[in-house]
């Protein structure tokens, strides 16, 4: 299993313009895809290959590149 858990975030945004902030800590990425969205403590992570803290950092999960030049 390819498990990733970014954990210690300070800010989750949802992409959602009606709830912008998504109540949360942590995401699980389960094989490049995410899978769970919200407090460390009521994830399963026993699995998880690789965690990344991320100090307290805002997250916008699947965002890519906010930055394009359409031609």
């Amino acid at each position: 299993m390819n498990e990733l858990l970014i954990e210690n975030i300070g800010t989750i945004a949802s992409g959602d313009i009606q709830h912008p902030i998504t109540e949360g800590d942590a995401i699980l990425i389960n094989n490049g895809q995410i899978e769970a969205v919200g407090f460390k403590e009521m994830m399963s992570y026993e699995n998880v290959d690789n965690m990344i803290d991320a100090g307290g950092c805002s997250v916008w999960p699947g965002l890519i590149d906010s930055h394009v030049h359409p031609v």
